[in-house]
């Protein structure tokens, strides 16, 4: 009995430990995100815009110069751009642009010709 107690909350705090959130405020706008990384398939992302959700994969690529630049080799090694073209139901599309470091996401998003700045933590 102790053994599957154990597995179940060690399971929960990998699952909690593998979700970035983050959300926004501006005027009338309000744009929050969520990426979820999956063990088995692709991690995910989905933004949701004034009610609307966008969905995607999230895939990450080498760091830009710019990112790098200063920093040590053991942080490099975290650093990630990402790029996802995001759908909603209904065929609308969100363009994102990321920089990331481990579990953590600084990025750009547009939607309906209004650019959005979020960021994602842990």
């Amino acid at each position: 009995m102790n053994s599957k107690l154990i597995l179940i909350a060690a399971s929960s705090i990998v699952l909690v430990a593998c979700t970035s959130a983050g959300s926004i405020k501006t005027g009338n706008d309000t744009l929050s995100a969520v990426v979820t990384r999956n063990l088995f398939g692709p991690d995910k992302i989905e933004a949701t815009l004034n009610g609307k959700i966008y969905r995607g994969d999230w895939q990450v690529g080498p760091p830009s110069k710019e990112q790098t630049e200063g920093a040590t080799y053991r942080h490099r090694r975290h650093m990630n751009t990402a790029k996802q073209t995001l759908k909603a139901d209904d065929g609308a599309t969100m363009e994102c642009q990321w920089e990331t470091h481990l579990y953590a996401a600084d990025g750009v998003c547009v939607a309906n010709g209004k650019e959005y700045s979020i960021a994602l933590k842990r």
